[in-house]
């Protein structure tokens, strides 16, 4: 799986799950696509994961670790 930080002009800059980062032209990926959302790649072709999901863990996760500090 890949998650896009971020996009540098027609460039997707990816991380792959062992923490490396790729870059892909942006043409070949869905064109909803946004920063945050992962991709999963076979045989060349990008489609998109459930990213709302991963967004809501994440927020919780987010809201768990400020709660905390406090």
């Amino acid at each position: 799986m890949l998650t896009i930080d971020r996009f540098e002009g027609d460039l997707a800059v990816c991380q792959q799950d062992d923490g490396t980062m790729i870059n892909i032209k942006r043409e070949v990926l869905p064109p909803d696509c946004a920063e945050g959302d992962a991709l999963e790649a076979k045989d060349g072709i990008y489609t998109k994961k459930d990213n709302q999901l991963r967004r809501d863990q994440m927020k919780s996760k987010m809201q768990s670790l400020f709660a905390q500090k406090r």
